[in-house]
């Protein structure tokens, strides 16, 4: 079951069809799990049209909210590159929200952190369907979705190709995360002439 209270990671690789950056107007939900919006959890690149101030246009936003608290944070970087891999993966500390971390290719990125109420205590421990690559959003945080009731199928689509998803029941270290992104690289392996006796 992936309903599970304990700490968490969710992860993915991801390339766009097109430059993805601060002037990008429609954020792209790249991996969520929604109930309402008041319970879901979501890893988003986030456009101008999503409504919080605190997070800068072109990051990538990992949210986590549980019975109407919240923690959410964001990466530093803000422009992703058409038909570049990205590896990214962001880990929940269950029991000290403020610990979770996004990594961008094995590197800590996080920029902020934002928390409402009783912050700690945040997890996935909520029935709700997992989507991949769009359909359901936090409605309240998208500007043109105020008010709206419950996902809208019609938006926030990834526009790209994804690989190697993956949600653990663990908060992975940095060293096993940046261990994992050059493992599916040539990083680890060298090549040379044939050898013979």
């Amino acid at each position: 079951s992936l309903n599970f209270s304990s700490n968490a990671t969710v992860e993915l690789w991801f390339r766009l069809s097109s430059t993805f950056n601060s002037s990008s107007t429609t954020s792209q939900n790249l991996i969520n799990k929604y109930s309402n919006d008041g319970t879901l959890m979501f890893m988003a690149l986030t456009g101008t049209d999503y409504g919080r101030a605190e997070s800068p246009d072109g990051a990538l936003v990992f949210k986590v909210e549980n019975s109407n608290n919240r923690i959410f944070k964001w990466t530093s970087q803000t422009t992703w590159s058409a038909g570049t891999w990205y590896y990214v993966a962001a880990t929940l500390n269950a029991s000290t929200n403020q610990s979770s971390v996004i990594y961008v290719n094995g590197s800590d990125t996080t920029a902020g952190t934002n928390v409402l109420e009783g912050s700690d205590g945040n997890n996935l421990n909520f029935s709700a369907n997992w989507g991949f690559g769009g359909q359901a959003v936090d409605s309240g945080n998208f500007s043109d979705l105020s008010g709206v009731s419950g996902p809208t199928a019609s938006q926030r689509f990834f526009d790209g190709l994804m690989d190697e998803v993956r949600v653990s029941q663990v908060a992975r270290s940095s060293s096993w995360i940046k261990a994992q992104n050059l493992s599916m690289t040539d990083a680890y392996i060298t090549f040379g002439s044939e050898e013979t006796p």
